[in-house]
């Protein structure tokens, strides 16, 4: 769902002071900083990058859980996956248009100081674009495809935009190489750097999640068994390339960490738009194109995640399937489905009202529900290898590779359940807690 966008969530410089990010450090989104700096959160991403390719790899070779388990827990493992899956798809489309929307205050506050950015208005923004959402994927879901390809040449033309801007912008006002790429710091109170590194990839690892999506798009595509696994493996290496020069290019203009993370945006990217373009305006310029690509994005992993539940639903797996599996023959759309991710959306944001700490608690259930259906996905293709029946031959395979290749995902993936559920530093208080 265009992850290079996250990146200047993941902001990353050298000479951390604690004392002045004491506000931020319980913080996932500056995760990169505290844990391994600029040269921490690159190589993390790299080895991440790799390692999250076989999980890709493997996805793209596999039909169903249901297809390759052990006979006696095929029933147990779909059910418990489908409720995983959908689980995770609905936190990703909630968290995305809470930030969308939460982006639209901080573009206020920017331009607009004597603004209060206050939890109610964010949350009537998350209704109104969440609303947009469900009703381009209801009745305009025939253009869906359309929609999407022009997304897709929305976010070229974006991300080379900013891309622009940063570098050409921010000429004499850069960090070195030296500074970004050989900076590493432990300041998040672990024992070791290596340690520390690894409790702050959550974001990294996040941002290569949703290649899969297209798996759930699978019965709306023409040629589906060749055409997805190669959906999923060219969308994934196309995001992961984007993202990372995103973060090269954020490493090196983030020059003053302080006054990024001082932004009463709440979003230190905006003040390092500001820094790079010589004004507020500049900034909310840019800041206003990210607006608009994340709800292009976060509308289209609408329609994946509602084909999820309407999957889920027709397999008889959530309450009042026989409605929620209905499709709407005007529209050619889910459009129960459709609705109950919608109000998922719309339930869920309440909390923010309350508690952001529960409310981000319960969206970063998205990460480690979908490492789980991974598991399980991958482990069942493992059993299937070693003590079932050969697999089927499909039209992409990963030959003899596969074995070595699932089994590295599988342990990869009992890494990312572990670790991804680490705090960013330690001790840990309540406003602290992953």
């Amino acid at each position: 769902m265009g992850g290079w966008i996250f990146v200047p969530k993941c902001v990353v410089s050298t000479h951390v002071d604690l004392d002045g990010l004491a506000d931020a450090r319980g913080s996932n989104s500056i995760s990169g900083i505290v844990d391994g700096n600029t040269g921490g959160t690159i190589a993390m991403y790299l080895i991440n990058f790799a390692a999250f390719s076989s999980i890709i790899f493997s996805l793209a070779e596999m039909a169903s859980i249901s297809e390759f388990a052990p006979p006696s827990l095929q029933k147990s493992l779909s059910y418990t996956a489908g409720w995983l899956s959908a689980l995770a798809w609905c936190c990703g489309t909630t968290s995305g248009f809470f930030l969308a929307g939460s982006l639209i205050q901080g573009v206020i506050v920017e331009l607009h100081s004597d603004y209060v950015a206050e939890p109610w208005r964010a949350y009537l923004l998350v209704v109104a674009l969440a609303t947009i959402g469900a009703l381009v994927n209801t009745y305009l879901s025939r253009k869906l495809p359309r929609l999407e390809g022009f997304a897709f040449l929305l976010t070229i033309a974006g991300f080379i935009s900013v891309i622009i801007v940063l570098w050409v912008l921010s000429s004499g006002q850069r960090l070195t190489a030296s500074e970004v790429f050989q900076t590493f710091s432990n300041d998040g109170g672990w024992s070791s750097l290596g340690l520390s590194m690894v409790a702050g990839q959550i974001l990294l690892v996040w941002t290569l999640t949703g290649a899969d999506a297209t798996a759930h798009m699978a019965e709306e595509t023409r040629h589906a068994s060749d055409v997805i696994p190669k959906a999923m493996i060219l969308s994934y290496f196309i995001n992961g390339t984007m993202v990372f020069i995103m973060l090269i290019t954020y490493c090196f203009c983030l020059t003053d960490l302080i006054d990024a993370f001082a932004s009463a945006t709440g979003f230190p990217f905006i003040q390092v738009f500001a820094t790079a373009t010589g004004s507020a305006e500049g900034a909310a310029a840019i800041s206003c194109l990210l607006v608009v690509l994340i709800v292009f994005s976060v509308t289209n992993y609408m329609a994946a995640c509602s084909r999820q539940v309407f999957t889920f639903a027709r397999d008889r797996g959530v309450p009042f399937h026989t409605w929620i599996a209905k499709v709407d023959q005007r529209n050619n759309c889910p459009t129960l489905a459709v609705a109950v991710t919608y109000g998922f959306c719309i339930l869920i944001c309440l909390i923010s009202l309350g508690s952001a700490v529960a409310f981000n608690a319960i969206t970063s259930l998205q990460l480690l529900a979908l490492v789980f259906t991974y598991m399980m996905s991958i482990g069942s293709v493992l059993w299937r290898r070693f003590f079932g029946k050969p697999l089927p031959v499909g039209s992409w395979s990963l030959g003899r590779a596969g074995t070595p290749m699932n089994a590295f995902a599988l342990a990869y993936c009992v890494n990312l359940i572990v670790f991804i559920a680490f705090p960013v530093s330690v001790p840990v208080t309540v406003a602290m807690v992953n």
